[in-house]
């Protein structure tokens, strides 16, 4: 009778731990089980032996990570390109004549980065730009004393008239101080 007891309790102890378990494959691989063996009135204890391993529906999890997707980074903009003066509006109004301007235009068919780059008169008048990339077909003014975004927003901020009103020249320059277009009128 004790050696049905044991075999029934080593069989609880199996199933419990089964049912504690949950299923989990996992737990169920490093758990160790001590069962004893009854043989005529003798009780062995074998060498823990891990349990079976059960197969699962699951595939194992990857260690490696899929590589990113590509992507396409533009190149930057040209620093120096075909941009022309296309317009000088030399006679303002009012003191100073603060709306007169100069009006380029990117012909080119890149964008170009225009930091570094000079407009400037006879009178050295000088206007340096700021980081700005004028896009392809693109135009943009330089006011004497106002302020346009909605044509990039330049401005030499002189309370002063910049072009002469009887002739003068303005000279554009790229940040490597190479002349990339002048206009005379």
């Amino acid at each position: 009778m004790k050696k049905k007891n044991l075999l029934r309790s080593s069989i609880l102890i199996i199933l419990s731990i089964l049912l504690i378990s949950g299923g989990n494959v996992k737990a169920l691989n490093q758990l160790d089980l001590y069962l004893p063996i009854v043989f005529q009135g003798i009780t062995e204890t074998p060498a823990p032996t891990a349990t079976p391993t059960i197969p699962t529906t699951q595939p194992p999890p990857s260690t490696t990570e899929p590589p990113p997707p590509a992507t396409t980074v533009p190149p930057p903009p040209a620093t120096t390109g075909d941009v022309e003066i296309s317009n000088i509006f030399y006679i303002g109004t009012g003191p100073g004549e603060p709306n007169e301007y100069v009006e380029i235009e990117n012909v080119d068919t890149v964008p170009v980065q225009l930091m570094n780059w000079t407009l400037r008169d006879e009178a050295n008048h000088i206007f340096t730009f700021p980081s700005f990339v004028i896009q392809p077909s693109q135009k943009c003014r330089v006011y004497t004393n106002e302020d346009h975004p909605e044509s990039c927003g330049f401005s030499y901020g002189s309370s002063s008239a910049i072009w002469d009103n009887a002739g003068d020249t303005a000279y554009l320059r790229d940040g490597n101080g190479t002349l990339i277009d002048d206009i005379s009128y």
